[in-house]
């Protein structure tokens, strides 16, 4: 071949004169998460739509030979959020980031992965440093500024602060260091800021 000529490839090419559309919603973001596969005789893509039916997610199988896709039967509970967001073309799994199991009345936020046999029917699911639900008393202590570096306004916010995370917890099993009554009363002492002091006196 004469130098200078560009070379010939033999490489996967993408057909940009006839190519083969799948369509989906914008919104859903379809088309996050495509992977091509093969279930026994028909090649396969599968194609994730993280944010379809209120951020749950979907995802799709869409054939050549059909020109169409079809979406699979979403596996776990509602509380499964972006499913499809990510996938493995190598053990036909589909994953979503977010989901949110109840413990004691405290959510836990984990991902959540699901594994698909040849007939694309979910089989298993796994997760990733999943945490377990354990339910024993966990005691809280607010510190918080009360020096002259704060404002009357930030002062108070502060305080406020505290009162909704008390109330917010107060069916749990966390118990809080300081009664709200008590936290209420609380006076902007205005002294100079010493945190080292402050933390050693919580301690």
């Amino acid at each position: 071949m004469p130098s200078g000529e560009a070379s010939l490839s033999e490489a996967f090419n993408i057909d940009t004169e006839h190519p083969l559309r799948f369509n989906g919603t914008p919104e859903d973001f379809f088309g996050y998460s495509v992977y091509q596969t093969e279930f026994g005789n028909r090649k396969q893509i599968i194609v994730g739509a993280p944010l379809q039916g209120n951020l749950r997610g979907e995802i799709y199988s869409c054939t050549a030979d059909l020109q169409s896709c079809k979406q699979l039967q979403r596996p776990g509970s509602e509380s499964v959020r972006f499913f499809g967001m990510s996938a493995a073309v190598s053990s036909a799994a589909s994953c979503g980031p977010y989901f949110s199991p109840e413990c004691d009345g405290n959510p836990y936020l984990i991902g959540v992965c699901y594994q698909f046999n040849s007939s694309l029917q979910a089989v298993s699911n796994f997760t990733v440093a999943y945490q377990e639900c354990t339910k024993r008393e966990v005691n809280v202590v607010f510190l918080f500024d009360g020096s002259a570096s704060m404002s009357a306004h930030d002062f108070n916010m502060s305080k406020d602060f505290i009162k909704d995370v008390m109330e917010e917890l107060s069916d749990s099993s966390i118990k809080n260091g300081f009664a709200e009554e008590k936290l209420m009363k609380e006076r902007h002492m205005k002294s100079l800021t010493n945190t080292h002091r402050a933390i050693n006196y919580v301690l």
